[in-house]
């Protein structure tokens, strides 16, 4: 399946820095990827929000870091989340915003800034909160078990010190849409958890990856009298979810009916888990960041309102 041309440009690397020059001494820790919703009274402006998995940000808190994406002029550059002040020690900083009520949902949200397209820029692309799908989208007639996914994300091996990024893409199948919540160990918690999942071998820096899914199109065709439904691969891609993780489990129970996962010395199943792109827009509406756009859409209401002589700004 071919993938399309702008999927590297949502996605970027999550970089530590360990020294006083920030381009040169970082390590990469994981992938994110840029999400955007549509304001309410301004047609052409979008909110803009840096999304990666809630373990990953957790193990990075307080920590120097920001996201490693390309430039528009052929290199690398970091992109910087919006930041706040602290009043009590005066230091920039900015906050990782989580699911307001349900500890297991691995996502974590800072919003930013979009770049103007000065050259050096970041070169990036954010999905639409219009391409999320719904869990009532996912049936035999619109996306259905054995669709096609993909997700593009932080292969190590092979990334650090160039000059680009180069995200893997992986690719696999809707493998099941559980009616019930499945057990996980979710960083730091555990618990039953809404998830999907994909026959994907998931690895490690995939963490936070977008989880895309293309809808399988069926077109009657009639030949001799006769009609005959074939199936075929949609080109508009959906957002499913957060790449989140995988199962291990010991070799010596690979063929067990009864298996217990072990996540330091186990076998990739070759199962990911995914958090459903319902559940992240739960995080992108936490309380805080609406409220951020609610003041934020009072500006714009005030910018573009009407002059007195009945023309606008």
């Amino acid at each position: 399946m071919r993938v399309p041309e702008n999927t590297a440009k949502t996605v970027a690397f999550i970089a530590e820095h360990s020294g006083a020059d920030a381009a040169d001494a970082y390590d990469l820790h994981g992938t994110g990827f840029f999400v955007s919703l549509p304001s309410q009274v301004h047609p052409g402006f979008r909110y803009h929000y840096f999304v990666t998995a809630k373990h990953v940000a957790e193990a990075l808190m307080e920590r120097p870091i920001s996201f490693l994406v390309n430039s528009n002029d052929g290199g690398l550059t970091f992109l910087e989340p919006l930041c706040s002040v602290d009043k009590k020690t005066g230091k920039t900083r900015f906050r990782w915003y989580m699911h307001p009520s349900d500890k297991c949902v691995a996502v974590a949200v800072v919003p930013f800034d979009q770049p103007e397209g000065n050259v050096g820029d970041p070169d990036i692309t954010s999905i639409p909160a219009e391409s999320f799908i719904k869990r009532e989208d996912i049936d035999g007639d619109r996306i259905g078990l054995g669709d096609e996914v993909f997700m593009p994300g932080l292969f190590h091996l092979t990334q650090g010190g160039g000059k680009r990024n180069v995200p893997i893409i992986r690719q696999g199948t809707l493998a099941i849409v559980p009616d019930d919540p499945v057990y996980l160990e979710v960083g730091r918690d555990k618990g039953f958890c809404e998830a999907y999942l994909i026959e994907a071998r998931s690895i490690g820096g995939l963490s936070g990856s977008p989880v895309i899914v293309r809808r399988t199109k069926s077109i009657v065709c009639e030949a001799d009298g006769t009609s005959e439904k074939v199936h075929g691969v949609g080109a508009l891609p959906y957002f499913m979810g957060l790449a989140h993780g995988h199962w291990d489990v010991k070799e010596s129970q690979l063929n067990s009916q009864t298996i217990i996962p072990d996540s330091q010395r186990g076998v990739n199943l070759g199962i990911a888990i995914v958090v459903p792109a319902h559940k992240v827009l739960e995080v992108i509406n936490h309380p805080d960041l609406v409220a951020m756009r609610e003041r934020a859409e009072e500006r714009l209401s005030k910018m573009i309102a009407p002059t007195p002589d009945g023309g606008g700004l």
